[in-house]
């Protein structure tokens, strides 16, 4: 999450000028980068989605910077565009690796809720009430 929010923020500053960037493609890749971190940090219904989205808008328009293709639209800071490839591919990387650690994370809850459930026994159920026979004709041990 923090990362990508820190390169939604990189997209639209341009260190070797100091200034800020607002062209179309440089918004594009910081909402779509900033968009997926808050995704990931509420992980609401979709957010897994929404943030691979934002790593894919980053990829693609690295692809375009690369091709040299968006010079006009889009300036994207740092000397290699590729650096913007790189970090699409990661954060997409990194966000299936955090998706099957939720998924995992659920599977154990719901496990340990079944075994909880299957330890408690239910009311009125006759095995688990019943009560061992303490009227044995055997009486106590000698």
């Amino acid at each position: 999450m923090v990362l990508m929010a820190m390169m939604a923020l990189f997209a639209l500053v341009s260190f070797e000028e100091r200034t800020l960037v607002l062209l179309p493609g440089n918004l594009a890749v910081a909402g779509g980068l900033g968009g997926g971190a808050l995704a990931l940090g509420l992980q609401r219904r979709g957010w897994f989605g929404l943030a691979l989205c934002g790593a894919l808008v980053a990829f693609g328009l690295g692809v375009a910077a690369q091709a040299g293709v968006s010079d006009r639209w889009m300036r994207l800071p740092g000397r290699m565009p590729i650096i913007w490839i790189v970090t699409g591919l990661y954060v997409a990387f990194r966000l299936s690796l955090v998706r099957q650690r939720v998924a995992r994370l659920a599977q154990d809850r719901d496990l340990q809720a079944r075994r909880r459930n299957l330890a408690t026994p239910a009311e009125g159920d006759p095995v688990a009430t019943s009560q061992p026979d303490v009227s044995s004709p055997a009486g106590p041990p000698a």
